[in-house]
């Protein structure tokens, strides 16, 4: 059975201008563009330490409890080291890129506003709070 070659033409198109759809970056320097690049930064860092922040959801959700069990206590202890990982993570190959974005587009805030959205989008809002009060002591 032969094809119409303008089917098959129209069917390229339309793959080819749905491809071209989903690469579409937002404009730079704008909001959208920063959790774009952000999101883009931290992907490396979401599969390389998915453990880690798992296990921090799990430290989360125990604090979260009105009575912490002997057990939640030792996941507490156990989630400080996997913390500094992740933050020595951040601090080793996304802040350097976001730094490097922020200064181009004279917005230095964007770094900050980058680790605490991905901090929300991970499920760890009271560390994001907790790590904007401290950013907040620290000043720029």
């Amino acid at each position: 059975m032969a094809r119409d070659p303008r089917l098959t033409l129209a069917v390229l198109v339309a793959g080819f201008g749905l491809s071209a759809c989903a690469a579409v970056e937002p404009e730079p320097c704008t909001a959208d563009w920063f959790k774009f690049q952000g999101r883009a930064a931290f992907s490396e860092v979401r599969t390389e330490l998915a453990d880690v922040i798992r296990d921090l959801k799990t430290v989360a959700r125990d604090l979260d409890r009105p009575e912490i069990t002997p057990f939640a206590a030792v996941r507490l202890i156990g989630a400080l080291p996997k913390l500094q990982r992740l933050f020595e993570a951040y601090q080793m190959s996304v802040e350097p890129r976001l730094q490097r974005i922020a200064t181009e587009c004279q917005r230095p805030e964007e770094v900050r506003k980058a680790l605490v959205t991905f901090l929300e989008d991970e499920g760890l809002e009271d560390v994001a709070t907790t790590f904007e009060g401290f950013a907040a002591l620290l000043g720029p």
